[in-house]
């Protein structure tokens, strides 16, 4: 059974492994992976609340922490992001992020989320357009690692 629940301290040595993975890395555009210890004290800090327009959930499959989704909320609009760590083509992002845009939905009254993927990434682009996200046609060129990089905005209505 898929699941989003907040995040816990015992999630967080796996969602640090998950920072480390080179593929996930330049999938994601983590530039420059942080160390374990502020790894865990940016965590901490989102543990006390003190990041308000951020929330993060851990997809589990059956009580194991198998990949998180993100929502980031700007004043203007709301960006979703998500890492299915493990067992990938498997449904699990799609169930995952199901379940998490009705609990958006429900509780922030959200009516709209976006979002952002490198051109470069089609596995991402395809799973987000099946899963009724739109292209904006909004386009923004980031460097990465030494290296211009395309990000194609994608938007839902909830």
């Amino acid at each position: 059974m898929i699941t989003i629940v907040d995040v816990q301290p015992h999630h967080l040595d796996r969602m640090h492994e998950w920072e480390m993975n080179e593929a996930l890395q330049v999938k994601t555009g983590i530039e420059k992976p942080r160390s374990y210890e502020k790894f865990i004290d940016s965590y901490h800090s989102y543990l006390r609340g003190e990041k308000p327009r951020l929330m993060i959930k851990v997809i589990e499959e059956d009580g194991k922490a198998v990949g998180k989704v993100e929502l980031y909320q700007s004043p203007k609009d709301a960006f979703i992001g998500m890492v299915i760590a493990e067992r990938q083509r498997q449904g699990i992002g799609a169930k995952a992020l199901e379940l998490f845009l009705r609990d958006i939905k429900e509780k922030l009254g959200l009516h709209s989320v976006c979002a952002e993927v490198y051109e470069d990434n089609p596995d991402s682009l395809r799973f987000f357009e099946r899963n009724q996200f739109k292209r904006t046609g909004d386009v923004t060129v980031e460097m990465f690692r030494g290296y211009e990089r395309r990000l194609i905005v994608l938007n839902r209505i909830l």
